[in-house]
């Protein structure tokens, strides 16, 4: 099912936002796992592994967890689909093997900051498991960057699903009617009615007459009478004014005589 212009946009903003926000947090994290490793003040490294449980459980799950739904969502309503192509394939395939190996980080991530709570960590302390959260992070960043580089660029690419559907009888005729509507667009201007003659008006954009411009025109009542003041817009049909010459009050659409000559129109 293809979105609609609007929720597209707004599934868009979403999917950009979180994967941007998964990015950050990550970064965020590597810098504590970078001063948790390499600071010599107890204090500091184990204010360092608390937050890094605090980033882990509720910034980069979140956002992990909303990167990937929103991308579905992205893929399924519109017409690039989730297995046409080759690009939205390997960012499924990246996104989905980052979220696993945070999942699977999240078990050492909770031990550090139990350990640094109940004692203090010196250098050479869990020094294997705290280097091990290091390069996670690290090469983390880095395949994260990885579905960015594909978004801007889009390679192109079909898979052999996409070529299918590609050619298929219902992409056939979604094709011949979006060429008959582009046909139709280009020859739109040429099938319009010719513009109608402009009617000189005043700078204030109200028609005056004068007693050689009268034109004999008949009002709904069936009187004649002498003319008619007009006032245009463009994109509208014309306005028919009343000056207070003829009752003081302004009318629109009424067919009401206005003698020629008089000042003071209001608009």
């Amino acid at each position: 099912m293809i979105m609609t212009p609007g929720l597209r946009r707004a599934a868009l903003t979403a999917h950009v936002v979180s994967s941007v926000g998964w990015i950050g947090a990550v970064g965020g994290f590597l810098a504590l796992a970078v001063a948790g490793l390499t600071s010599t003040d107890a204090e500091t490294v184990r204010a360092c592994y608390l937050e890094m449980e605090v980033i882990a459980w509720f910034v980069v799950v979140p956002t992990a967890a909303a990167a990937v739904v929103t991308g579905v969502v992205q893929s399924l309503g519109t017409a690039w689909g989730l297995f046409r192509h080759y690009w939205v394939l390997a960012k499924l395939l990246v996104t989905v093997l980052a979220a696993v190996v945070l999942v699977m980080q999240l078990g050492p991530i909770s031990f550090l900051a139990d350990v640094a709570t109940t004692a203090t960590l010196s250098a050479a302390d869990l020094r294997q498991a705290r280097i091990s959260l290091l390069v996670h992070a690290a090469g983390g960043e880095l395949v994260l960057l990885v579905p960015m580089v594909l978004s801007v660029y889009k390679p192109r690419g079909r898979t052999r699903y996409g070529q299918r559907r590609q050619h298929s009888p219902r992409a056939a005729s979604v094709r011949s009617t979006g060429d008959f509507h582009h046909l139709l667009s280009i020859s739109a201007p040429a099938l319009r009615p010719p513009a109608l003659p402009s009617i000189p008006i005043s700078p204030r954009g109200i028609g005056t007459c004068s007693g050689s411009e009268r034109v004999p025109t008949w009002s709904l009542a069936g009187r004649s009478r002498s003319c008619l003041h007009r006032r245009t817009t463009v994109g509208r049909r014309p306005r028919f004014w009343r000056s207070p010459g003829c009752g003081g009050r302004r009318r629109r659409h009424a067919w009401r005589p206005c003698w020629a000559g008089v000042q003071g129109w209001s608009r």
